[in-house]
């Protein structure tokens, strides 16, 4: 965010897009997002010649544990209500060109304030279900049947999104810092390789502490992990190896 918010305060009557379409189910969902991908290209092509347009777009997912079905969907802030207007028509245009069932009520473009700006680099699907008031996580992932539904709704998007680049500017970039050594980060930190197997939570120093209760991971199967991932995050740093 520090290395684009330079640019994007400076942003002209920034407007808030969202272009959506039809859900889809899993086996559907990489194609779906490379169509998707393949349409924004040819209208970001076409944005070029447009005169001082300046903005950017962010793919994200969700996942309908319900009917278990996908929403990839594009938000974008581009300067300019013509501006908006004219991408949802584009959008709509190259949507209904692929044949894919498309409803323009569900288009929209709205003035964007700093704080709707921020939320668009926030995540690109939601790893966390919706907690209704005074629910708790305990409660949500009681059984194990919810744990691996959310879980392996999870495991659909991820592999979806693999090498799919989910937020990209468009007339300007991004501004270059100088990228500090930390020791303490997340990214640099390294954990010593005879350590024993088992769970290490990084506490607020930044390092890893290992739990004394080892845990075995190489036997057990991805699902039975996640599922134990997820109880044991507590909303710590946690890192298996």
């Amino acid at each position: 965010m520090d290395s684009y918010l330079p640019e994007v305060q400076n942003i002209e009557d920034p407007r808030f897009v969202t272009l959506t379409l039809k859900n889809c189910k899993a086996e559907e969902l990489r194609d779906r997002v490379k169509l998707m991908i393949s349409i924004w290209s040819k209208i970001q092509r076409k944005l070029h010649r447009r005169l001082k347009t300046k903005g950017y777009r962010k793919l994200e997912v969700t996942h309908n544990q319900r009917f278990n079905d996908f929403h990839p969907h594009f938000h974008a802030i581009i300067n300019g209500k013509d501006n908006a207007e004219w991408i949802i028509n584009q959008w709509i245009w190259a949507v209904n060109d692929a044949g894919i069932e498309i409803d323009r009520q569900w288009q929209d473009e709205r003035p964007a304030d700093l704080n709707s700006m921020k939320e668009l680099f926030k995540y690109t699907t939601k790893i966390l279900p919706k907690k209704t008031k005074g629910q708790t996580w305990e409660q949500i992932f009681k059984e194990d049947k919810n744990v691996k539904r959310f879980l392996n709704g999870q495991d659909v998007i991820f592999q979806a999104l693999e090498r799919i680049r989910c937020f990209q500017p468009f007339g300007f970039k991004p501004k270059k810092e100088e990228q500090e050594e930390d020791t303490l980060s997340l990214q640099s930190q390294e954990i010593d390789a005879d350590l024993p197997d088992g769970i290490y939570i990084r506490d607020r120093r930044g390092n890893w502490e290992h739990i004394k209760e080892d845990v075995k991971l190489h036997n057990r199967n991805l699902t039975e992990n996640c599922i134990n991932l997820v109880r044991w995050m507590g909303g710590k740093y946690i890192r298996f190896l």
